[in-house]
């Protein structure tokens, strides 16, 4: 049964999901909207510093819209290795900021021209989300998204899972996890360790033991 705070948790999310698909809708003709992206990419990294990529799995308008509106149509395959291996996501990265730079520079004294840039980016990498979405999970491109990456690496260990010796193996928090984690296995060692965690309490409201405890 669902807590209280994971209700709460999802009803905000919607609301977050709103903001993505009108930033998106209407940034093309006010692009002053695009200036959303850097905001929360900011958010994103302080939040990292504390608990990894807790903005990614609570706050980020995007990752909200995937949990909400977008989540009955996503798939339920897991995520191929070859999109989350290190080399891929680094390179994505280095590729995809040293795009936006350029194109910011291209007109440095217009700040409309930098909200369409960051519109354009946002608009390029949600349409390939929604595809691999579709494809995979509704999260899956939150397993190679160059931000995520950034702030899985600052603080991903931070504030582990706990898991208890009660846990059965039932693997129903693995199927509840958006990002599709492997956290019974990790039973005999108390702690769930992966620096991709969003922090977003499914696998800890889905488990039927209360094995799970967020720190």
């Amino acid at each position: 049964m669902a807590t209280a705070k994971a209700i709460s948790r999802n009803n905000y999310k919607w609301g977050l999901a709103l903001l993505m698909v009108l930033v998106l809708g209407l940034g093309w003709k006010y692009p002053y909207l695009g200036f959303m992206v850097p905001i929360v990419m900011i958010t994103g990294l302080i939040g990292s510093f504390l608990k990894g990529r807790v903005v990614c799995g609570n706050f980020c308008p995007r990752g909200s819209f995937f949990d909400t509106w977008f989540k009955p149509l996503g798939g339920s395959t897991k995520v191929p290795k070859l999109l989350t291996t290190p080399k891929l996501r680094w390179s994505l990265l280095v590729a995809l900021f040293s795009f936006m730079i350029v194109q910011l520079l291209s007109d440095i004294g217009s700040a409309a021209h930098w909200g369409t840039v960051f519109w354009r980016v946002c608009m390029v990498t949600t349409l390939i989300a929604l595809v691999v979405g579709v494809r995979y999970r509704s999260r899956a491109w939150c397993a190679f998204c160059p931000m995520g990456t950034i702030q899985g690496a600052i603080g991903g260990e931070k504030h582990a899972l706990s898991i208890s010796t009660s846990c059965a193996g039932c693997g129903i928090c693995e199927k509840n996890c958006p990002m599709g984690h492997d956290i019974a296995h990790s039973r005999e060692r108390d702690i769930v360790m992966n620096s991709d965690c969003l922090h977003c309490g499914a696998c800890v409201s889905a488990c039927p033991r209360n094995a799970l405890q967020e720190k």
